[in-house]
């Protein structure tokens, strides 16, 4: 069994089955028996397309797709086949996974996001889509990019973020002329920055955006420093410690600060922010890892792992050794009432 940590931080990976007050959290494909008779919602999350990767220019990927399933009146011992998608590896999209049942009405499937693609211009990876549930949403795509390549300027951008209750937000799109640009991971309330000025022939600094938060979007730096989009926390604070965290309370997105070591990492629900900086494989060139469900910034070198719950990865304008890698699916059962 995964603990929640592991859970809840992991841009990948995983395996098992966390349970808190009727509340059931799946990473790896599994067999799930209801554990009592009630009424259930059903949430089936796609893994999240990896990143890009290439010369000058590079793309975040997708994030998964989403079916949910409300208001199923299940009964003990009612079982599900759970299959759970992999997050994409860099320039792969990701798994598929899926939710059914012989026993009720119940089959929902969530395709894994697209994985971003880089060379002369980066193109984002597009959101997975969901099919089978009372409620279907498509994932957020990675953003765009391109460069000019007579002046030597490189240019990558986030993974996009999942969607639980509307489409997910994708990650900004970053072009201009004169500059490199590095975008943030979206985050589920709001993109990451963006910046579109193809006539901006300024040169100087890379401009650099950060992640989008939990409840709205990150921002883009013109001088080095961006901070990530906003989050909220529930009013109860008690609520923050159980598998419920992300329904009431959803983190910031990462930051953003050239050429320092910060941390970009976003929190719950939020983005990671973009890295840059003057020496390569270095922390402060690091793009931050998304918070879960939210997709991980870019970088020159070391980009961001989508979160877990179909994250897209960060593109890289390297190669694929740094490359952020999509976040695996999830599948979430939650209890409404018992019988």
């Amino acid at each position: 069994m995964s603990t929640l940590t592991g859970l809840i931080s992991s841009g990948g990976g995983g395996g098992g089955i966390e349970q808190d007050n009727y509340f059931y959290l799946i990473d790896s494909s599994t067999t799930f028996s209801a554990p009592a008779d009630g009424v259930i919602d059903i949430y089936c999350i796609g893994g999240g397309g990896g990143g890009g990767y290439g010369y000058p220019a590079s793309a975040g990927g997708g994030a998964g797709g989403t079916a949910v399933k409300k208001e199923l009146a299940v009964t003990y011992g009612d079982t599900f086949t759970v299959v759970v998608g992999s997050g994409g590896a860099a320039g792969a999209a990701g798994g598929v996974s899926s939710v059914n049942s012989n026993d009720v009405t119940c089959a929902l499937t969530a395709n894994g996001g697209g994985a971003g693609v880089g060379g002369s211009n980066g193109t984002g990876g597009s959101g997975g889509t969901g099919s089978g549930g009372d409620l279907n949403f498509t994932g957020g795509s990675g953003g765009n990019t391109n460069v000019n390549l007579s002046n030597n300027t490189l240019s990558a951008t986030g993974g996009g973020a999942a969607g639980l209750n509307q489409n997910g937000f994708s990650a900004g799109n970053m072009r201009t002329r004169n500059r490199s640009m590095y975008g943030g991971g979206a985050g589920l309330g709001g993109s990451s920055g963006a910046y579109n000025d193809n006539n901006d022939f300024n040169s100087g600094n890379p401009y650099i955006s950060s992640g989008g938060g939990g409840l709205g979007a990150g921002v883009t730096s013109l001088n080095g420093s961006a901070t990530g989009g906003a989050g909220f926390v529930d009013p109860v604070p008690e609520r923050l410690s159980t598998s419920r965290a992300f329904l009431y309370g959803r983190g910031k997105g990462g930051d953003s600060v050239y050429n320092s070591a910060v941390n970009s990492d976003g929190e719950i629900g939020g983005g990671g922010g973009a890295g840059w900086g003057n020496t390569n494989n270095d922390a402060a060139s690091a793009g931050g890892d998304g918070g879960m469900f939210a997709g991980g910034g870019s970088s020159k070198n070391n980009a961001g792992n989508g979160g877990l719950g179909g994250g897209g990865g960060g593109g890289s304008t390297v190669s694929a050794n740094f490359t952020g890698s999509g976040g695996d699916g999830l599948v979430i059962f939650m209890y409404n009432s018992l019988s």
